[in-house]
């Protein structure tokens, strides 16, 4: 390749043209032979990688080596089945976008991650966005969630939000409530200025009124099937 190469090349500062370059008199093209030998390789790899079935993730879990301490119990356990995987594309991955998705692309998404076969999915944020309001009543109007997957929807330990997000959730057969509370001590000096206890108990008072709100939609018109309440943090 490079004998038959023309081109312009800079040794010790002069500029040389010609149809045969030496590999001594050209450090561009020996940049150059680098180059196409490492596209040769990645090419090699990719089409080599494209010819293997990647296995099922589940399947792929085994237990981790046993760390033998004869003063605690949880060191000497494993793991006994496939954790449960739960996406959070849909809330804390549009979140980071600079234009949220749209209701039709979080649809799209949504049936994305089912086909995949996630059997829980953080669906959005319903108390904070009207788009993720209007999605998760999409997803339960039009009976698009499968008897197997569990939607999940996050909130923030307020009364006011709670009841948002129970309105957006009526009529799930089963849905999990994330009860959000930031527990960094920058989040917590600045955007609080709460003490430790005043953070827990803000997270308790959140778990009540989750329950609260659960119960009264039982004994109510509207209901709500199976919650769950699953505690958030964030770092």
């Amino acid at each position: 390749m490079h004998a038959a190469l023309r081109t312009f090349t800079l040794v010790a500062g002069v500029t040389i043209a010609g149809d045969f370059v030496t590999r001594a008199q050209s450090p561009v093209l020996r940049a150059c032979r680098r180059i196409r030998f490492l596209s040769q390789t990645l090419r090699h790899l990719s089409e080599e990688r494209s010819t293997i079935t990647m296995p099922n993730p589940a399947e792929k879990s085994r237990p981790f080596p046993q760390v033998r301490l004869n003063s605690r119990r949880w060191p000497n356990r494993t793991i006994e089945q496939t954790p449960i995987w739960m996406s959070t594309d849909l809330r804390d991955g549009n979140q980071s976008l600079i234009e949220p998705m749209s209701i039709e692309a979080k649809l799209e998404f949504f049936e994305m991650l089912v086909k995949i076969g996630f059997k829980e999915i953080e669906v959005g944020f319903p108390s904070a966005s009207q788009t993720d309001f209007d999605f998760v009543r999409k997803l339960i109007d039009e009976q698009r969630v499968p008897d197997d997957v569990t939607i999940e929807v996050l909130v923030q330990s307020r009364r006011d939000l709670i009841d948002r997000t129970f309105e957006a959730c009526a009529g799930v057969s089963k849905v999990i409530v994330h009860l959000y509370s930031a527990i960094a001590p920058s989040f917590r000096k600045i955007v609080f200025n709460q003490s430790k206890d005043e953070v827990k108990a803000l997270a308790v008072e959140g778990t009540r009124l989750i329950k609260e709100s659960r119960n009264a939609r039982r004994r109510g018109r509207t209901r709500t099937g199976s919650i769950s309440i699953r505690p958030r943090r964030s770092a």
